[in-house]
C-alpha cells in the first residue's frame, strides 16, 4: 500500500509520522520508520514521541531498533503506534536476520495496535546489553505477531513490564517467552497465543507461554490453545496464574517443571480452567502436571482449578512427578481421571469447607443418602478416608437448645467391597428419643447412608385438632419443607388431595381443606423427623458429590 512522502516535520508537537522520513510503501520500509525513532532521541529532558505508523503494509528488510543503549540518561518514553492490528502491519519477510521489533535498554517505551508478520527471529524482542542494563516499564497493547522464526515475543532481562490484549499465533517456538535471566514484575493479561511450535508428529512443539525465569509476576485471564504446552513454566517464584484457560494443547495445560538448570518454582494458580488438553496421549495432564528432577522444589498451588472433559482416554486431571514436585489442589473439579502422582511426587487435596445437608428427613429405621462419595483420584470405584459427620436435631440458628451427635468414620471402597468402620462417636448417639440424631453408617453403591438407631425417627411431630362445623385451615407447628412431608388423616383415614399445604421450609404453616371438615371431625397433621449433617472430610482420597 503507497503512502505519501511528505517533508521532514514534527506534526502536533509530540507525534511524528513515518511518511515524513522517507518514501514507504515499497519494498523496504525500515529505514524511514528507524530515522522517524532515531530522530526522538534527544537530550534526557526532550527525549521521546509518538511514531504513528498509519494505515498499511510496511515491509522491512532489518529490525525496528527503539535502542537507548547509545544514551547517557535512561529515558525513553517512545511510543510506535499503529492504526490497529489489521490495518497496520509489518512484514519482515524481507529480512534474512533478527527480530521484526527490538525494544534495547529502554524505559517506558510502548508498542501498540499493529501486526508483525514473518520476521526471521522473534516478533517483538526485549534485549539487555551484555545483561547488565535491563529494560524496564515497557508496554505492548493490542499488537499480534504471527509466524516468527523463533518466538512471538521474546523477553530478556526486563523488569515492570506489561502486555495486554495481544496475541502470539504460528510462530516457529512460543508464543510468549520470558527467556534469559530477571523478570521481575511482569504483568500478562487477556492475552492469547496459539499454534505456536514447529510440527513434529502432527503436533505443535512450543508452549503459548513460557518461562525460563520470573519472579513476583502474574498472569491474568490469558489463553493458550493448541500448542504443545499451555504454559510452560521453569524457575518462577512469586508468580500468580489468575483465571487463565488452556485447551485443546497437544500435552499438559499447565507444565511446571525444576531442575539443576533452573531455580526452584513456587507458584499460585486461582481458577485457571483447561479442557482437551493431552491431545498428544503422551501420559501429560489435561490441566496441570508438576514436574521435579534433581529433587529441585517445584511446589504450586491451583485453587479451585477446572479440569473438563477431553477426549483422551484415561488422561489424568493433575500429575506431580519426582522427588521435589508438591501439588497443592484446593477444592478441584476433575471431569477425568482425577489426580495421580508418580515417583515420588507429592498431591495434596484439600476441600475448604464441610458439606453441608440441611432438614434430611427420616422415618423409622429407614435408611436415608447423605452424599455420593467419589474418588479424588477421579473414579467412584475406590476411594478410603476418615469422615467427621456431625449431625442435629435442630436447624442452624434455632433458638434454645441444639441436640447433637458426632461420628468418626473411616472409610473404604475397593474391589473386595464397600466397608465403615466407626472410630468413635459423642453426644447423642444412642437412645430411642426421635429428638436424639442416633445412627448407625453404611456405604452403598458409592453412597454415604445414614439409618436412624432404634425409634429414632419413629415418632415424627404431628398436631391433632378438633374441627369446627365448616372448618377449612388447620395449622401445623413442625418444619416441613415439602407439600409430600406432610400426611393429613380425617377421622382415621389418609388423604391422598384435596388439601394444600403453605408455609413449607419454615416452623409452621396451614393445611387447607377444598371440602372443609365438619364439626368434631378430627384432624389429625403428621410431619416427618428432621435432621441436620454437616460432613467433614478428615483425611484420604474421596470427595463429596
Amino acid at each position: 500500500m503507497a503512502l505519501t512522502k511528505a517533508t521532514n516535520t514534527m506534526i502536533e508537537g509530540s507525534t511524528l509520522n513515518v511518511v515524513d522520513y522517507g518514501e514507504v510503501g515499497g519494498t523496504n520500509d525500515a529505514p524511514a520508520i528507524q530515522a522517524s525513532i532515531d530522530s526522538t532521541y534527544g537530550d534526557e529532558e526532550s527525549t521521546g514521541n509518538t511514531i504513528n505508523l498509519g494505515r498499511g503494509v510496511f515491509n522491512t528488510s532489518a529490525t525496528i531498533s527503539i535502542d537507548n543503549s547509545g544514551q547517557e540518561y535512561n529515558v525513553d518514553n517512545i511510543t510506535l503506534q499503529g492504526a490497529g492490528r489489521q490495518s497496520t502491519v509489518i512484514d519482515a519477510s524481507a529480512s534474512t536476520s533478527g527480530s521484526g521489533i527490538e525494544l534495547v535498554k529502554g524505559i517506558f517505551n510502548h508498542v501498540s495496535d499493529l501486526t508483525v508478520l514473518n520476521a526471521t527471529a522473534s516478533g517483538i524482542n526485549i534485549e539487555s546489553v551484555n545483561n547488565a542494563f535491563a529494560c524496564n516499564r515497557n508496554s505492548f497493547d493490542k499488537v499480534q505477531v504471527k509466524s516468527s522464526g523463533t518466538d512471538g515475543f521474546a523477553f530478556e532481562r526486563s523488569y515492570l513490564g506489561k502486555v495486554s490484549g495481544c496475541n502470539s499465533e504460528e510462530n516457529a517456538l512460543n508464543g510468549f517467552y520470558h527467556n534469559f535471566e530477571i523478570h521481575t514484575s511482569w504483568l500478562l493479561e487477556n492475552n492469547y497465543g496459539r499454534n505456536n511450535g514447529e510440527i513434529q508428529s502432527g503436533f505443535r512443539a512450543g508452549a503459548g507461554f513460557k518461562s525460563d525465569f520470573n519472579v513476583y509476576s502474574a498472569y491474568v485471564a490469558n489463553a493458550a490453545d493448541e500448542n504443545r504446552y499451555g504454559y510452560h513454566i521453569l524457575g518462577n517464584r512469586g508468580v500468580s496464574f489468575v483465571s487463565n484457560g488452556a485447551e485443546f494443547n497437544a500435552r499438559s495445560g499447565f507444565f511446571f517443571e525444576s531442575g539443576s538448570s533452573y531455580e526452584a518454582n513456587w507458584i499460585s494458580g486461582m481458577g485457571n480452567t483447561c479442557g482437551g488438553n493431552n491431545k498428544q496421549n503422551s501420559g501429560f495432564a489435561n490441566h496441570t502436571h508438576v514436574k521435579a528432577s534433581d529433587i529441585t522444589t517445584n511446589f504450586v498451588v491451583q485453587k479451585q482449578p477446572v479440569s473438563f472433559a477431553t477426549d483422551i482416554a484415561n488422561t489424568y486431571d493433575f500429575i506431580s512427578t519426582g522427588q521435589g514436585a508438591k501439588l497443592v489442589l484446593e477444592d478441584p473439579l476433575m471431569q477425568n481421571s482425577g489426580a495421580r502422582a508418580f515417583d515420588s511426587g507429592f498431591i495434596q487435596t484439600n476441600y475448604t469447607a464441610p458439606k453441608l445437608i440441611y432438614s434430611k428427613a427420616f422415618s423409622a429405621s429407614t435408611a436415608e443418602t447423605l452424599t455420593a462419595l467419589d474418588s479424588s483420584l477421579g473414579t467412584s470405584n475406590d476411594f478410603s478416608g476418615e469422615l467427621l459427620v456431625t449431625a442435629y436435631n435442630s436447624a442452624f440458628g434455632t433458638t434454645g437448645v441444639i441436640g447433637t451427635a458426632t461420628y468418626k468414620l473411616l472409610i473404604s471402597k475397593s474391589f473386595v467391597g464397600e466397608q465403615v468402620v466407626e472410630i468413635a462417636k459423642l453426644g447423642l448417639v444412642t437412645g430411642s428419643s426421635p429428638s436424639h440424631p442416633s445412627f448407625t453408617f453404611t456405604v452403598s453403591s458409592g453412597n454415604l447412608v445414614a439409618t436412624p438407631v432404634s425409634t429414632t425417627a419413629s415418632a415424627p411431630p404431628d398436631d391433632s385438632i378438633t374441627a369446627t362445623s365448616g372448618q377449612t385451615v388447620f395449622p401445623y407447628t413442625f418444619l416441613a419443607n415439602a407439600a409430600s412431608d406432610i400426611k393429613v388423616t380425617k377421622n382415621g383415614t389418609l388423604l391422598t388431595s384435596g388439601y394444600t399445604v403453605d408455609g413449607l421450609g419454615t416452623a409452621g404453616g396451614n393445611v387447607t381443606l377444598a371440602s372443609g371438615a365438619s364439626a368434631g371431625d378430627a384432624i389429625v397433621i403428621t410431619g416427618s423427623t428432621y435432621f441436620w449433617f454437616a460432613l467433614e472430610k478428615v483425611g484420604g482420597n474421596f470427595i463429596f458429590n
